[in-house]
């Protein structure tokens, strides 16, 4: 499943502003394209052309040639214009326009604002991204930039994952988001609490996850959905999306009990997940409501579940490989 062009989403939100525009690498060929096809429509003076239609301010419109020359990251917002300048210029259709915004979206691979860390981003929803949105949706949590702003007068674009299991956050978490985004994160151990923590702060990271994938700033209780592109996918990234939540927000109880912990503000996440299941042709039982909600899976889908979604946590497959032996010769069975 691929991601429709989100070139204009990580442009234009609530975030992004001139002083820190998200920018985009590796388009100097596209941009002296249209660059000289204008200069050969347009009589005048480029510069004065240049600077008032993208607003470049700088003296001799230097910023603009170091983008189109030097391979110096353009704001999106810029490019943008410059296409729209093109299409007018020389006389092109909006058929093409969408033509050249598409090829740069296919064309360029890392973003970044205008001094802050590149970051990779993906164009097609995989098996490892997948397991990280599943991940991150029960045990990461995203900043809320304005509370952060209103706190310490500065915005703040950072991703937060906590978890008891060092091992899985190394070995997965930290795996997939190198592998995936090309970002360094940080993992330290809490003082007084068994758990770690990882976190990341990067402005292209933040919007993408939020503004793209979906996931909510702040505090997710009641705000926290299954993304589309994760609905809308095969059955192998949805089984991944489901591991990746299990191996955060699952358990395996001695009385062979396979579920999730839900809050009791997370029913409609809940409905969700018993949907995806569904789709998978993996049943749930009748949900019950302790401290929360505990939507778990019904014996005769336990094979099932076991086979198709599993986990990467050590405890949690040594758990469930000893339920799948005690399972063989019930895998038939149904309640």
């Amino acid at each position: 499943m691929r991601f429709q062009n989100y070139l204009k989403n990580l442009s234009e939100n609530e975030y992004v502003n001139n002083e820190s525009p998200i920018c985009m690498w590796g388009l100097e060929n596209i941009l002296n394209k249209m660059y000289l096809e204008i200069k050969e429509k347009h009589n005048s003076s480029m510069l004065k052309l240049i600077s008032s239609e993208l607003g470049v301010k700088s003296q001799n419109c230097r910023a603009f040639y170091h983008w189109i020359k030097d391979g110096v990251p353009i704001p999106i917002s810029k490019f943008l214009k410059l296409v729209e300048l093109w299409r007018i210029t020389c006389k092109k259709s909006s058929k093409d326009a969408s033509m050249i915004i598409q090829k740069a979206f296919t064309t360029v691979d890392y973003f970044s604002t205008k001094r802050g860390k590149k970051a990779k981003l993906p164009k097609v929803m995989t098996l490892e991204l997948a397991y990280l949105i599943g991940f991150i949706s029960g045990d990461g949590h995203l900043l809320d930039p304005i509370k952060e702003k209103k706190r310490t007068g500065y915005f703040e674009f950072r991703l937060k994952i906590t978890d008891e299991k060092e091992y899985v956050l190394k070995n997965y978490v930290n795996t997939y988001l190198k592998k995936i985004f090309d970002l360094n994160f940080n993992i330290y151990k809490y003082k007084n609490r068994n758990a770690y923590e990882y976190y990341i702060t990067s402005k292209v990271l933040f919007l993408f996850l939020n503004k793209i994938v979906g996931l909510p700033e702040g505090k997710k209780g009641g705000r926290l959905h299954i993304p589309k592109i994760i609905l809308n996918s095969n059955s192998k990234i949805k089984s991944s999306y489901l591991k990746g939540f299990f191996d955060s927000d699952g358990f395996v109880t001695t009385n062979k009990k396979v579920g999730f912990n839900l809050g009791k503000t997370e029913k409609p996440l809940l409905k969700e997940i018993n949907l995806l299941f569904n789709q998978l042709e993996i049943n749930t039982r009748k949900i019950t409501e302790t401290k929360g909600w505990e939507p778990s899976i019904s014996w005769g889908s336990l094979y099932s579940f076991i086979d198709r979604i599993s986990s990467n946590n050590p405890e949690k497959l040594i758990k469930l490989n000893n339920l799948r032996e005690g399972l063989m010769p019930h895998a038939n069975q149904k309640i």
